[in-house]
């Protein structure tokens, strides 16, 4: 998804490495998504178009994500400190180090783990944190897979987009002009 601005051949090249994003998932029939609003940078979220095997499908896993937004579960801010955090311990480099390097690093990434769980549970909701119906085990499960951090932040955002998109297209939500007039 690429700003209507944005040159055809920018939007081509986003959609090729939405396409190599996909072939990287394990297996066939996978989806990439890239989102380029021209601010900020660009997010992507990929996975298994359908599964067979019964696990979720990265559309089913996006609708709940866009479910939590509306409903107003996780809060906005999430996403934006998620992906602060992730940025600020980022751990360079995958290949394991020698001896102290290496419990550094794993240390480090441990400790950015514990807060990204605690930065998730003080943005739920607290009407979704009380409610037993309400099961955000998807985002505790996303903080604890590979680069689960900067993911679950971009998965976030482009939920958000995807949610709004489909609000404005139902007639469910006005533009920031229409809502800026109606308060005046």
């Amino acid at each position: 998804i690429a700003h209507f601005l944005d040159p055809l051949s920018d939007a081509l090249n986003l959609a090729r490495t939405a396409e190599k994003n996909a072939k990287q998932v394990p297996g066939k029939n996978a989806l990439g998504i890239i989102v380029d609003k021209r601010s900020g940078a660009p997010r992507s979220i990929q996975g298994k178009f359908a599964s067979g095997d019964g696990s979720a499908s990265v559309i089913d896993y996006l609708r709940q994500l866009i479910a939590y937004d509306a409903a107003g579960d996780v809060s906005r801010q999430a996403a934006y400190e998620l992906r602060d955090l992730s940025l600020r311990l980022e751990v360079f480099g995958d290949k394991p180090d020698a001896g102290e390097i290496s419990e550094s690093k794993a240390k480090l990434n441990q400790i950015k783990h514990k807060e990204a769980i605690r930065i998730l549970n003080r943005k739920l909701s607290t009407h979704a944190a009380e409610s037993s119906q309400t099961d955000f085990s998807i985002l505790f499960e996303m903080l604890g897979s590979v680069d689960g951090i900067r993911r679950l932040s971009d998965d976030l955002i482009v939920a958000k987009i995807f949610g709004e998109a489909e609000a404005m297209a139902i007639g469910g939500t006005k533009n920031k002009e229409e809502t800026n007039e109606q308060k005046q």
